[in-house]
């Protein structure tokens, strides 16, 4: 997978299996880039050298545990301000009280349970960065429902929904929308009718569509498409890594308030119903 350089969680723990852990849950639940250390030297060294959002820090570890890691981040003007959530495989009474008092943002307890790890990380990674919006058209109850969850609860993307054309452009006029997931069957004005008068309007310019197509006519019409708005295409009937992956990989070329890159790139390779344009 190739990520961006931004939102890094770094995680310190001298548990190969711990790191493994921590990295599939963190990439695979909040799409972001995970920088990995074995000992407190070699992550200090990371953090010197690569902007970190999040440090997952392990208490007990050799040479220099914990505790003495979070003192070295404190004392250091650059580092100091970086959010630090300790990981503890002992729930001790003592030993929890004393990592509070270290002014940190948190504790884990280990094994890692998913929920719990992205839950606590993933708020430090939204505070900076500007969320990207997706407007999902489509006249379809159940397509909005669905894809609305999926995206919520895979991305740190703000959602919104219209049921038709026309309603989509009144979403568009008055609110920031950065990708619009648009049906392209639709009744009334389609999918094609709104991306033309998209098209026309300045307003829109920035905004990236990703059209999502049931028939081969449709298919036919997307490939003779020429507008600049138009990022790329899926086929309906959805399925959700597809969709995830292709919203991602559109979101990279986004502009959010001046405040872009920080998405993960899907993974290289193609697939028989995702076509992203470059």
């Amino acid at each position: 997978m190739a990520y961006s350089q931004g939102n890094a969680v770094l995680v310190i723990d001298d548990d190969e299996i711990n790191l493994s852990v921590a990295r599939m849950i963190l990439e695979k639940m909040l799409k972001c880039r995970v920088l990995t250390a074995g000992n407190a030297a070699d992550g200090l060294d990371i953090m010197k050298h690569q902007p970190v959002s999040v440090v997952l820090l392990d208490i007990e570890m050799p040479e220099m545990d914990g505790f003495e890691t979070l003192a070295e981040i404190r004392s250091s003007e650059r580092l100091r301000n970086i959010p630090v959530i300790m990981l503890t495989a002992v729930a001790d009474r003592d030993i929890i009280a004393r990592v509070m008092q270290q002014g940190v943002e948190g504790y884990i307890k280990k094994p890692f349970l998913p929920e719990k790890l992205t839950e606590k990380v993933g708020k430090f990674l939204r505070l900076g960065e500007k969320a990207i919006t997706v407007l999902v058209v489509d006249d379809d109850d159940l397509v909005r429902t669905s894809v609305g969850n999926w995206v919520t609860d895979a991305l740190p993307y703000h959602v919104m929904k219209a049921n038709s054309g026309v309603t989509a452009l009144e979403q568009m006029k008055n609110h920031a929308v950065q990708i619009v997931l648009l049906d392209a069957g639709m009744p009334g004005m389609d999918g094609f009718q709104l991306l033309s008068v998209m098209d026309m309007s300045e307003r829109f310019r920035d905004i990236r569509v990703i059209l999502m197509l049931e028939t081969e006519e449709e298919e036919e019409m997307a490939g003779e498409e020429g507008s600049d708005l138009l990022a790329g295409k899926i086929q309906k009937p959805l399925e959700k890594d597809a969709l995830l992956e292709v919203l991602v990989e559109v979101a990279r070329g986004c502009h959010v308030s001046g405040d872009s890159g920080k998405y993960r790139s899907a993974e290289d390779g193609e697939s028989s119903n995702i076509n992203v344009y470059a």
